[in-house]
C-alpha cells in the first residue's frame, strides 16, 4: 500500500492550486496545433492512419500537447498493478530524475545521489 502524501507536499500543492499555478495533464481536444513540435500535424496524421503508424508521434511535452489516452491507460494500469494511487510515465531516466528531484527538493535541502547517475 502506498504511503500517504506528506502534509508539506499537500500544502505546496494547495498553494499552487490557489495561485493558479498547478499544472495538470490534459488530452488534446483537437484543433490547430501551434504549440508543439508537430505544428504541421504530421505525427497526428500518421498516428490516425493505422497502416502507417500504430502509435502517436512526437508532438512535444505531454504537459503542453503530447498527452494521449494510451499514456493515461498505461499509467492507470501501472498504478493498479503496484497498488498505488497514481503513476506517472517519463520519456527518459533524465526526465524522471529532473521531475523527481525538482519537485521534492526545497530550498536548504541536500540531495545526495550515486556518482553513476549521469546527466
Amino acid at each position: 500500500m502506498a504511503a500517504p502524501i506528506p502534509p508539506s507536499i499537500n500544502e505546496a500543492l494547495c498553494l499552487r492550486r490557489n495561485a493558479g499555478a498547478l499544472r495538470v495533464l490534459r488530452t488534446p481536444l483537437g484543433g490547430i496545433d501551434l504549440c508543439s513540435n508537430d505544428y504541421l500535424g504530421l505525427a497526428r496524421l500518421l498516428s490516425s492512419h493505422p497502416t502507417i503508424l500504430s502509435g502517436g508521434g512526437a508532438t512535444g511535452s505531454r504537459l503542453i500537447s503530447g498527452n494521449n489516452q494510451e499514456h493515461e491507460a498505461l499509467e492507470s494500469f501501472l498504478a493498479a498493478f503496484h497498488q498505488a494511487p497514481a503513476a506517472l510515465l517519463f520519456g527518459s531516466g533524465y526526465e524522471a530524475n529532473l521531475g523527481l528531484l525538482g519537485s521534492l527538493g526545497r530550498r536548504g535541502d541536500t540531495i545526495i545521489y550515486d556518482e553513476l547517475c549521469h546527466a
